[in-house]
C-alpha cells in the first residue's frame, strides 16, 4: 500500500512528465493532425520585392562606410 505522501509524488512526477512530453510529442502530434484536416493552400506572388532597411551601428566611418555597405 503507498502511503498518501508516495501518491503525492507520483502524480507530481506524472504531472510533470506530460508537461515534458507535451512540448515535444503532444504539440506537433495535434498540430500535423490539424494541418491535414484543414489544409491551406499558399499563393506564391513572384514578383513580390520586400522593403528591407538596414541600421548599421557606426562611429567615424564617414570615409569608408560606403565602401563597407557595398
Amino acid at each position: 500500500m503507498m502511503s498518501p505522501l508516495e501518491i503525492l509524488l507520483f502524480v507530481l512526477g506524472a504531472v510533470s512528465l506530460l508537461a515534458v512530453l507535451s512540448s515535444y510529442i503532444f504539440y506537433p502530434v495535434i498540430i500535423a493532425a490539424l494541418s491535414r484536416a484543414f489544409p491551406r493552400s499558399w499563393k506564391i506572388d513572384d514578383c513580390f520585392q520586400p522593403r528591407v532597411t538596414v541600421v548599421l551601428a557606426a562611429y567615424n566611418e564617414e570615409a569608408v562606410i560606403r565602401e563597407k555597405i557595398e
